[in-house]
């Protein structure tokens, strides 16, 4: 038997662990993908569901304000009466710092939440064509109570 010279098995071990280090280099590669797209996946998964624990409560009161306004209950509504209804969805939803609502007839109310004030805008058509009579209303928050610091009055002409 011939005696194999140790420079060849140098070079025979050496292609070997070349290629064992190529093939798990690879591997560990894939492997470091694999992890990425599974965190990624699991990160995803719990954004959505903190993003429907944080919205879903909002979602769901306007749900209700919606099925209010089809049954009509809306229909009549003062600026007091909406301040009533919607500004305890303001003040217990942290995601909603202003709620519009309009009607039909050209009624529009709005309310905006500025931690201690309260913003209000009411917009009512004055009966001649388009005409409209808005009036800005700033109120101060007091024990639950609203107390009138400022209102404005202007008029406009609607144009679409």
């Amino acid at each position: 038997m011939k005696k194999i010279p140790e420079k060849y098995i140098i070079y025979g071990l050496l292609f070997i662990g070349a290629v064992v280090l190529t093939f798990t280099f690879f591997n560990l590669s894939q492997t470091v993908e694999d992890i990425a797209e599974s965190i990624l996946h699991e990160k995803k998964g719990q954004t959505l569901v903190e993003l429907d624990n944080f919205f879903n409560p909002v979602i769901s009161d306007l749900e209700i304000a919606i099925e209010q306004a089809k049954r009509g209950e809306f229909d009549q509504m003062n600026l007091e009466e909406f301040n009533k209804h919607f500004l305890p969805i303001l003040k217990e939803s942290r995601p909603v710092s202003s709620i519009m609502m309009a009607t039909e007839q050209g009624k529009e109310f709005m309310i905006l939440d500025l931690d201690s004030i309260l913003i209000n805008r009411e917009t009512l058509p004055t009966g001649s064509g388009t005409d409209l009579r808005s009036t800005k209303y700033k109120w101060e928050i007091r024990e639950r109570k609203l107390k009138l610091i400022e209102k404005l009055e202007e008029g406009s002409s609607y144009n679409p």
